[in-house]
């Protein structure tokens, strides 16, 4: 095996990016999201999406029908809507590229439903007259009325994409399944704003070998005939 020159991993050193981590996020447990989207009514799904995916504000209320592909399981984010001074616009995504992410199971039917009923071109979460979502009145009369009800602290919608990419790398996602889902620039994007999540993750990977040489052991003892008590 051919070792690597020390001194060439020494100027290396000065090359590669130090990773200075992001102040920590605001993020909630997967059943108060669960709590907060039952308490959003017709809005449910716009929180779990939001919660479970990590879909920014501006990329969900741009979604249409066109978007979401069932039969590969999948919603393609291609688009932004855009808010100023009132007047709405569609612009190209934060990362000017278009990504694939997927429907998750436990939601894919009531989501197509949805999607189903709502005409070509509209978008699939709307007003109740069928226009865009105005985020002030959406956080108003929706968001924060729903956090009060269902008791948890106060939390920008914002922080349910922190929600969902810390739960992705705590769940033991690689970095880069998870830059690729949330639509970051690159990987780097990622470790630097949730690196305080990495120490988090290897806690579970380190119980989850732990519990896997536990249940191996165990089964060991209980096949192996010179263990049995005469």
């Amino acid at each position: 095996m051919e070792l690597i020159n020390k001194v060439v991993l020494g100027r290396l050193k000065g090359v590669m990016p130090k990773l200075e981590e992001s102040a920590k996020k605001k993020t909630i447990e997967r059943e108060e999201l669960e709590r907060l989207a039952s308490e959003c009514g017709d809005n449910k799904l716009l929180i779990l999406i939001a919660g479970y995916l990590g879909l920014r504000w501006a990329e969900l209320i741009a979604l249409t029908p066109e978007d979401f592909d069932f039969k590969n399981k999948t919603i393609q984010i291609t688009k932004t809507m855009s808010e100023v001074n009132g007047h709405f616009e569609l612009v190209t995504t934060k990362s000017g590229h278009s990504r694939s992410v997927p429907i998750l199971e436990f939601f894919q039917v009531d989501l197509m439903e949805k999607v189903m009923a709502v005409p070509s071109g509209k978008p699939v979460f709307h007003s109740a007259k069928g226009d865009y979502l105005r985020s002030s009145n959406f956080a108003k009369r929706v968001f924060i009325p729903a956090l009060q009800r269902a008791g948890l602290a106060k939390i920008t919608f914002h922080d349910l994409r922190h929600t969902a990419i810390s739960h992705q790398i705590q769940g033991g996602a690689d970095i880069v399944s998870v830059s690729k889902v949330a639509g970051h620039s690159n990987p780097y994007t990622t470790l630097k704003v949730y690196a305080h999540e990495l120490d988090r993750s290897q806690e579970n990977i380190r119980e989850a070998i732990n519990k896997s040489v536990a249940l191996s052991a165990s089964n060991r003892y209980a096949t192996d005939p010179s263990s049995k008590s005469a």
